[in-house]
């Protein structure tokens, strides 16, 4: 873990691989405690979905030396989602791709999807400039465009619009994004790639 200008920089190796969290919140016991709360998050992930684990629930469940029903409602979830990616993408996602099960494809964005969460809920979020209170029209926003400068600040100013962001980002010539609402739910401009979470219809 190491100091930066503001914030901090920390790299651990899970999963396989390398994650990198580069966090410009100032830095205070909370998000301290989020990040160790990020971290083991993603070594719990690790433990229970691995499949080079022969002791993880993905691997007991590949083996049949434990069924669906035994796992935990975490682990239906994730079975649930795959299966949804499977049917959305006509088959071309599949946690049975190989002839086994492994949800690899589809639980290391999860997983990073649930540390953003704990630090986004711990950080010092951004804030609207005309209210001068934290901006929660977002959960999360992505944009992509020619230069890291702006675009930078382009994401900066879509998070602090809220939901007038899509159509904003839309009119920039050269510039694209994705966000994703509190609720789940997801919109992306139309040159960005990639599906999107519509809102659920009511019970």
């Amino acid at each position: 873990m190491s100091d930066t200008a503001r914030g901090l920089r920390h790299v651990e190796h899970v999963m396989g691989t390398v994650i990198t969290f580069d966090i410009r919140d100032e830095r205070v016991p909370a998000i301290e405690a989020a990040l160790s709360e990020a971290v083991s998050w993603l070594h719990h992930v690790d433990e229970v979905y691995s499949t080079y684990r022969p002791e993880s629930a993905i691997s007991r469940l590949a083996h049949h030396e434990i069924g669906p029903d035994d796992c935990s409602a975490e682990v239906r979830e994730v079975l649930a989602l795959c299966r949804s990616a499977v049917r959305i993408s006509g088959g071309w996602f599949s946690h049975l791709a190989t002839g086994f099960l492994d949800p690899s494809g589809l639980v290391k964005g999860w997983a990073v999807e649930g540390a953003s969460r704990i630090l986004y809920e711990a950080g010092a979020h951004i804030v609207d400039p005309h209210l001068g209170t934290p901006a929660n029209g977002l959960a999360s926003v992505t944009v992509t465009g020619p230069g890291l400068t702006m675009t930078d600040s382009y994401a900066t100013a879509a998070f602090a619009r809220g939901e007038s962001a899509r159509d904003w980002l839309a009119s920039l010539d050269g510039y694209e994004g994705f966000g994703m609402l509190p609720d789940g739910r997801s919109w992306c401009t139309d040159g960005f790639p990639g599906e999107t979470v519509p809102a659920h219809d009511p019970a």
